[in-house]
């Protein structure tokens, strides 16, 4: 097999980029939408010093999860910035993935 291809810093490479940069300008406002929205989630948090109770754990887990989406979105703008779809597309899954888990974590401490 042989590997073909001029990779990302290539002017073809950088072209491409470009390309994909301006068709997802919607997708990095939405981006950067989402992480104000973590940020202050997260500055808003207060942690106790104690986790006693299982609210108290699962705050502390929540807030954990919170800050990790954080930094796969913030991540993901860079990558996507950059041109770089299919590494953006394994992030976006990573995103998901902590995502439902948060979903899950926050309706048990609605429900309790």
């Amino acid at each position: 097999m042989k590997v073909t291809g001029e990779g990302f810093l290539s002017r073809s490479g950088l072209e491409v980029a470009q390309k994909i940069i301006s068709t997802n300008l919607n997708a990095f406002n939405a981006l950067e939408r989402t992480i104000l929205e973590f940020r202050s989630y997260i500055s808003q948090q207060d942690v106790p010093e104690i986790q006693d109770t299982e609210e108290d754990r699962q705050k502390v887990i929540s807030l954990v999860l919170a800050v990790r989406m954080l930094e796969v979105s913030e991540a993901a703008l860079r990558v996507r910035r950059h041109g770089m779809s299919n590494e953006a597309s394994s992030l976006f899954r990573v995103f998901l993935d902590v995502f439902f888990i948060l979903c899950n974590i926050c309706t048990v401490m609605r429900d309790s």
